[in-house]
Parts: C-alpha cells; sequence; structure tokens
C-alpha cells in the first residue's frame, strides 16, 4: 500500500470516530438546551406571576379614590386590571385571582372576596388593616416528557391599605396656647344716686326736700317755753335692676370645606367671654353614604383630641361615660381663653361627599372653667 492509500483510510477513518461522537454527545447537548429554555420559561412566568400580584396589591392599598368616594380597595375591576398588567405575556383568567381582606398578619381574613363590605354594605375595613392578592398561573413544558406536565406556581402579596394620609409641613409647638387679644373695657361712670323716688321704666321724679315743722309739746315747763321736736319723713332708695353676666360666648363662622376631594372639613371656633372656657361635649352628624365614610379623628391643628373609627352616621364624644369614646390629649388644647381662637379639624377614613343635599352638622358645649356653667354653639351646612 502506498503512502497515498494509507491517508485517505486514515482520514475516513476519523470522520466516521467524529459522525459516531457526535451522534453520542448530540441528545445530551439537546437535552440540555431543551432544559435552558424550559428554565428560563419557568422563571419567566414566575417573575410575571409575582409582579401582578404585587401590582394588584399595590393599586388596592393606594390612598384616595377613584372617583363617586369609591376608595382603591373597592375598586374590584380595577385590582383585576392591575393583575393583569402586571402578568406580561401571560394568560391569567379572573378566576385565577383571588383578592382577601384582613387585620394584619395571622389575624384571619376578614373578607374573602371584593368589595370588603357586610350584606348591608356597611364597609369593614379599618386603619390598619390589609388587602391581599393571590394569583396562580400553570407552567406546562412546550414538549412533555416522562409523564411530566408541569405545575401550579402561585405568588401571594399582602399591603397596609392607606385610608388616611395627611401631608404636614413643620409642626408647630407641641402645645399651643390661645394669645387673647386686648379688648378695651369701658370706664365706668358714676352714676348719682337719686334722692328722689324713682318711677320704674321712667325718670327719676325729683322729691322735694323735707321741710322739719315744730311741733308745739307741753312739757310741763313754765309758761312760755316751747320745745321744738321735728318729725323725719323717709324717702326710699330705688333698688339698682342687675343684667346677668353671660357664662360664655362662643362664635364660629361656616365650615371649611378645602377640596372636593377631601377626607376633612374645619370649623373656626372663638370665644367672645371673660373667662376660660374648655369644650367637654361633641356631637357630628355628617351623610350616610355606602361604602359609609367612617370619622377617625378631631383634631386642633395638627394635634389629635380624639381619635376612632367610627362607622354610624352620628359620634358623640364628652369627657366621661359617652359609647363613642372620650377626648385624649392635653386638655388645654380644648380651651379658649379670653378672646382666642381654635380651629377643629373633622377627618375621615376616604373623601367625604360634598353632593346636593348633603349636610353636615356639629354641636358643641364648653364650661366656663371659672363659674362651671356651660354655653354651646352648633352648626349645619348643607350643600345647594
Amino acid at each position: 500500500m502506498n503512502k497515498h492509500s494509507k491517508m485517505h483510510f486514515t482520514f475516513k477513518r476519523e470522520n466516521a470516530q467524529t459522525m459516531v461522537e457526535f451522534a453520542l454527545v448530540f441528545p445530551l447537548v439537546l437535552l440540555i438546551t431543551f432544559g435552558l429554555i424550559e428554565f428560563g420559561r419557568m422563571v419567566f412566568i414566575y417573575a410575571a406571576v409575582t409582579g401582578s400580584a404585587r401590582e394588584g396589591a399595590r393599586y388596592g392599598a393606594a390612598a384616595g379614590d377613584i372617583g363617586a368616594f369609591t376608595p382603591h380597595y373597592m375598586d374590584c375591576a380595577g385590582i383585576l386590571d392591575a393583575v393583569h398588567r402586571g402578568a406580561i405575556l401571560i394568560p391569567i383568567e379572573d378566576s385565577d385571582v383571588s383578592i382577601w381582606y384582613d387585620h394584619g398578619p395571622n389575624t384571619g381574613h376578614i373578607k374573602d372576596s371584593c368589595p370588603p363590605t357586610d350584606p348591608d354594605g356597611i364597609d369593614l375595613i379599618d386603619v390598619g388593616d390589609r388587602i391581599g392578592i393571590h394569583v396562580i398561573a400553570h407552567y406546562e413544558p412546550i414538549i412533555s416528557f416522562l409523564g411530566f406536565n408541569g405545575f401550579d406556581i402561585v405568588s401571594e402579596n399582602a399591603r397596609t391599605i392607606l385610608t388616611n394620609v395627611q401631608i404636614v409641613g413643620t409642626p408647630p409647638t407641641p402645645y399651643p396656647t390661645n394669645t387673647p387679644t386686648p379688648t378695651k373695657s369701658p370706664t365706668p361712670t358714676d352714676t348719682p344716686t337719686p334722692t328722689s323716688t324713682d318711677t320704674p321704666g321712667g325718670p327719676p321724679t325729683n322729691t322735694p326736700t323735707v321741710t322739719l315743722t315744730p311741733t308745739p309739746t307741753s312739757t310741763g315747763t313754765p309758761l312760755g317755753t316751747i320745745t321744738i321736736t321735728p318729725t323725719p319723713t323717709e324717702t326710699p332708695t330705688p333698688t339698682p335692676t342687675f343684667t346677668p353676666t353671660p357664662v360664655c360666648v362662643i362664635n364660629g363662622g361656616a365650615f371649611g370645606f378645602a377640596v372636593p376631594d377631601s377626607n376633612s372639613f374645619s370649623w373656626t371656633l372663638t370665644s367672645l367671654g371673660a373667662d376660660t372656657v374648655r369644650m367637654v361635649d361633641a356631637t357630628i352628624i355628617w351623610p350616610d353614604t355606602v361604602p359609609a365614610s367612617k370619622l377617625q379623628e378631631i383634631g386642633v391643628g395638627f394635634y389629635a383630641i380624639w381619635t376612632g373609627n367610627n362607622q354610624p352616621t352620628t359620634v358623640h364624644v364628652c369627657e366621661t361615660g359617652c359609647s363613642d369614646g372620650t377626648w385624649s390629649g392635653a386638655p388645654n388644647l380644648r380651651q379658649l381663653s379670653s378672646g382666642g381662637s381654635h380651629t377643629l379639624v373633622f377627618s375621615y377614613s376616604r373623601s367625604i361627599p360634598q353632593g346636593v343635599g348633603m349636610s353636615y352638622t356639629v354641636i358643641l358645649l364648653y364650661q366656663n372653667l371659672t363659674t362651671g356653667g356651660t354655653c354651646s354653639i352648633s352648626h349645619t351646612e348643607v350643600f345647594p
């Protein structure tokens, strides 16, 4: 065999060896490639499901409302739309999404469906409650093998609902005191005491000066001696009529509604009396709507003097013994000195309705800290 034939035979043998090696390795390479593709699809579906649950919870927990006084956590269609937007390229049906609400971790669900209301339409959400979104998606490989048909990928996300957000600037001093505006007092004028008998309701009537008339009296003295004994005439002294000073006088203007979507309104009051007074009792009445707005705080400026989460459309707060609660904070926050003013702020869980015929009423009782007496002031405002 010549040299050329030997080289040709060696080349053919190497080609055959390469084909055999490729045939042995190719299935393994194909399996690894297929595995990488499927693993990437699985991670992509997991990320999409996680993102969809997060977006749904974020939308439902957002502060404010979507209009018509409907908060985000009651916008069931909007929550589902947010879930679908978050699930990029992943087909998720509405039946794959569950919406629930609770009072916090490990407290149990207060409602397993949207909206969170009872059969009477009363809102069940309180401050600090959460909304949760549960999303299920099915992963299925492109080519099934060895009986493996895929599995469900589940993601759940919960967020605390922002029912009331207040944005404030630099806070004032801890306990503001009302500085009274000095009021000039009238200079008393001396009133002469009449020496005559006054006619009630009319001008004084002058009484003539009493003239003493000597009366001769026989005293057994020698004839010709006369003793003069004067007889006085009584003149009545008029009794002045006193006008009682009012226990307290409180003046208040109209309610302050900042904007149509505000969740609060305010009322500024001024004391016109001479003594310091303190607010001891308050009754607040607001419109009955579905879902109902909950009164959560009564404040003086930035400082809360009562906090709660009352669903009824009437709240009664006082010093002691009131079913809706008693005052909190420093008592001087509720006080007014002579000529002083304070602004009460009534904050609710959501934007308060300001539609036609909506009525708001506040009734306040103030106590004079000097005399112990009380006076009241009330105001009702109805939207035209």
